[in-house]
């Protein structure tokens, strides 16, 4: 008997009614909103980030348009009817799914109009989905520009990219635009935690935030890393062979070396590295963990009544709370700023290791010169509180001119010995 094939998470638990869209209630609310009014627009641009529903909401509403369960078009397809499982399966001959970057040219486009001016063979609506639209020629745009504003009753166009600046605005003027927004690790985490369940799998919450981070926002790739970590881990998940296999590093690492950079330890800086280095880590993402975590430090130092951002933080709101006692919100700012402009030579570095370790061992300095640059200011402003009293009436006396308070503060501060002048030895 022939094995049953196996199907990926993705495509096993990809959506199949607009409930299930992860993320995009503003979207699917709108899409049956319009299909229970009857009020369809015939051309639709949905735009996003990789992996967060663009096509499967393009395929849901090709069922909405065509479910044989309602005599018209419904919010709510069936799955069930000959047209919900033909388009579900790719085998609807009025559903075309047009790859934009493979037939991007004019003559594809051209064979397109010929093709639309018949009427459907077995459902309601022709369904023209185009994916990564963005890749057509200027040529094809143009021409599709007259089909896309006029097309047959019986044609509905829905565009779906991933750069939709790079879509003409003559198309997107053409059409009902929807933004897809990249997904937060709470909204992933929950839909993880539904498949998991359902899958048998037992994970923890902490795992799961792991493989959210990963994912950057795209529930695909989300998917496609749970995958990866069931295929490595089995069953039964825990969080050190997550962290072992996405070269994640715990919040415990990035506590001791924010510890370190708030104390000036260099030597307990450059422990941290090598036992990220024995471990295997990736260090780039090490950095970008660390940027975070600072940014989850000034939010805290802002305000400590604000969860909802810190929701994604690997570490307790108690020890950020903890570590934020011994500096100042400026001093922060300042690493914090000194981080985001280094990340650059480390992502593009020949010795990330090095160019990591010189970068940490620097950050402890940026709260010195924040503290220079807020000396230097109060000078200034104590100057320009002084020159007020230079200005006399003319008939007053010739007054003695007093010596300059910035530029002596200043040579003070920098360790310059000032000379001084004796008031009967000032000009007059």
């Amino acid at each position: 008997m022939a094995q049953e094939q196996y199907q990926v998470i993705a495509r096993k638990w990809r959506p199949q009614t607009f409930d299930d869209v992860v993320g995009q209630r503003h979207i699917t609310e709108t899409l049956k909103n319009e299909l229970r009014s009857g009020r369809i627009a015939h051309a639709f641009l949905f735009a996003g980030i990789r992996g967060i529903g663009k096509t499967s909401a393009a395929r849901i509403l090709a069922k909405a348009l065509n479910c044989q369960s309602s005599p018209t078009p419904t919010p709510e397809p069936c799955n069930q009817c000959d047209a919900c499982l033909s388009i579900k399966n790719g085998t609807a001959t009025d559903v075309m799914e047009i790859d934009g970057a493979s037939n991007r040219k004019i003559e594809h486009i051209r064979e397109l109009r010929e093709n639309i001016k018949f009427s459907p063979a077995k459902l309601r609506y022709k369904v023209y989905i185009i994916d990564e639209v963005h890749m057509l020629t200027k040529e094809a745009f143009n021409a599709l520009l007259k089909t896309l504003e006029e097309p047959p009753k019986h044609a509905i166009f829905i565009l779906a990219t991933t750069d939709d600046h790079k879509v003409p605005i003559t198309i997107t003027s053409r059409c009902q635009r929807f933004t897809f927004r990249g997904l937060g690790f709470s909204q992933m985490g929950e839909a993880l935690r539904k498949i998991t369940d359902a899958e048998g799998i037992r994970i923890d919450d902490q795992s799961l935030l792991y493989i959210a981070k990963r994912a950057e926002g795209s529930m695909r790739d989300a998917q496609s890393v749970l995958e990866q970590v069931i295929s490595f881990c089995g069953k039964d998940v825990t969080r050190e062979q997550v962290a072992e296999l996405l070269g994640m590093v715990g919040g415990e690492s990035i506590q001791q070396v924010t510890d370190a950079i708030l104390a000036n330890q260099p030597e307990r800086i450059l422990e941290v590295v090598d036992a990220l280095v024995m471990q295997g880590h990736d260090l780039e993402q090490f950095y970008k963990d660390l940027v975070e975590h600072i940014r989850n430090l000034l939010v805290v130092k802002i305000s400590s009544n604000a969860p909802q951002l810190l929701e994604n933080s690997l570490t307790a709101a108690d020890v950020l709370q903890q570590q934020t006692a011994s500096i100042s919100f400026q001093e922060l700012q300042a690493i914090f700023k000194y981080l985001i402009r280094t990340e650059p030579l480390i992502k593009q570095s020949a010795y990330p290791r090095f160019t990591l370790e010189m970068a940490l061992l620097q950050a402890p300095q940026m709260r010195a010169f924040e503290l220079f640059d807020t000396t230097l200011h109060t000078i200034h402003a104590l100057g320009e509180k002084f020159s007020a009293f230079q200005t006399l009436p003319p008939s007053a006396p010739p007054a003695i001119v007093p010596p300059d308070p910035i530029e002596d503060a200043i040579k003070i501060f920098r360790g310059a010995r000032a000379e001084a002048v004796l008031p009967e030895e000032r000009p007059q």
